[in-house]
């Protein structure tokens, strides 16, 4: 279960990444004027939504596996994405939008907190690559020493196996020597003392 939480957010952390670089790219653009502030805005507002829904599916996995410190480093930038989404105002475009992106720094403050996001993200790509594989080593050793104990209670099953096969053998061999010392008492019968007296009286 741990494995497959980190190894999906690791997933989901390579997504906004390369969001974040995305939103970097298309507000520079809008920066240089190489497009207007409309188009900028129409494609930047496509991917708010699901920015906000990978990120938050990540914080609540951390909160279910409980893994404390993850959840609490994410809960800020996930509360701040709800709180853009939802505070946007009536009658804008969305969380840009064309008419306010060029009023009071909107447009620069956009860009630093896409930049404070791609390093935020990058933190935790490493993050989650490094529980990643200290994951698999950990299961790996684990079933190392499973296949060791098998391979040991293996032995020890045809150790056991042969012995009550040794033990069988001789005992039929015990089996055959008694019966065949039976046949041989049958076939020459000891006479008694006093029929071999008998015998030699009559003679």
């Amino acid at each position: 279960m741990e494995a497959v939480v980190f190894v999906f957010s690791l997933l989901d952390c390579c997504a906004l990444i390369f969001l974040s670089v995305y939103f970097i790219i298309t507000l520079s653009d809008l920066e240089c004027d190489y497009i207007n502030a409309r188009s900028c805005c129409s494609k930047l507002n496509k991917w708010v939504i699901p920015e906000l829904i990978g990120h938050t599916i990540v914080t609540v996995l951390m909160l279910i596996s409980l893994h404390w410190f993850i959840f609490l480093l994410n809960l800020p930038v996930a509360t701040w994405n709800i709180y853009r989404f939802i505070m946007v105002p009536s009658g804008n475009m969305g969380v840009f939008d064309p008419t306010e992106i060029h009023n009071r720094g909107q447009l620069k403050s956009h860009m630093k907190e896409a930049m404070i996001k791609l390093g935020f993200h990058l933190l935790c790509f490493f993050m989650y690559l490094y529980r990643s594989i200290l994951i698999f080593h950990t299961g790996m050793r684990t079933l190392r020493k499973n296949l060791c104990c098998a391979k040991l209670v293996t032995q020890r099953v045809r150790v056991i196996r042969n012995c009550l096969e040794m033990a069988g053998f001789f005992f039929k061999f015990i089996l055959r020597q008694s019966k065949c010392k039976e046949g041989r008492g049958r076939e020459n019968p000891k006479q008694s003392p006093c029929c071999q007296h008998r015998a030699q009286c009559g003679a």
